[in-house]
């Protein structure tokens, strides 16, 4: 009996592995249009369900800046966790800056550092009053969170907007499309 609970527990490990990797792309595409539809909601612009799957070309870009973030994050966990913190908090608004400003990976990371630069505090608390709204959320019997999600998502646009009109944000190129080969 040991054995084929062990071997059902690696089945659904390698089912769950697989699942993730499926969902990923999917969950960093409607990331990016919730982005997306965040900052056009913050600059009182028209928005359309096709917003949440309109900026699919970021997607690579979005991604790498993910993972470089998360690693120097964790590099800063590693260090002590305050470190950690103030690391998270000053690169967290790459995500806008890429969508918004179609900055690269590494350039999204500088100006999001550039951006925060003197407001770790008070962002540090902008953060637990949004976690506070996640907690909040999931403890209304989980469907709060279908409710908070969406208020955080504008809450961090909105504090992106006032932080980029602040001219700490460079305007990045505008995307060229790719020729279509016949």
């Amino acid at each position: 009996m040991g054995e084929d609970g062990s071997l059902t527990d690696l089945i659904l490990a390698v089912v769950g592995f697989i699942l993730s990797l499926i969902l990923l792309p999917v969950q960093i595409i409607v990331s990016i249009g919730a982005i997306n539809i965040a900052n056009k909601l913050t600059l009182e612009q028209k928005v359309a369900f096709s917003d949440l799957s309109s900026s699919y070309r970021l997607f690579f870009r979005f991604l790498g800046s993910s993972i470089l973030a998360g690693i120097i994050a964790l590099i800063g966990f590693i260090l002590l966790i305050i470190p950690g913190i103030i690391l998270a908090i000053r690169l967290q608004f790459y995500m806008y800056l890429i969508v918004d400003k179609n900055a690269g990976a590494i350039e999204a990371l500088q100006q999001s550092w550039n951006m925060t630069k003197g407001l770790t505090g008070r962002l540090f608390l902008f953060g637990s009053l949004l976690f506070l709204i996640e907690i909040l959320g999931v403890l209304a019997l989980g469907v709060g969170i279908l409710v908070a999600i969406p208020v955080i998502y504008l809450a961090q646009a909105y504090v992106y907007r006032i932080l980029a009109d602040r001219g700490m944000v460079v305007e990045a190129a505008p995307v060229v499309p790719e020729p279509v080969l016949s």
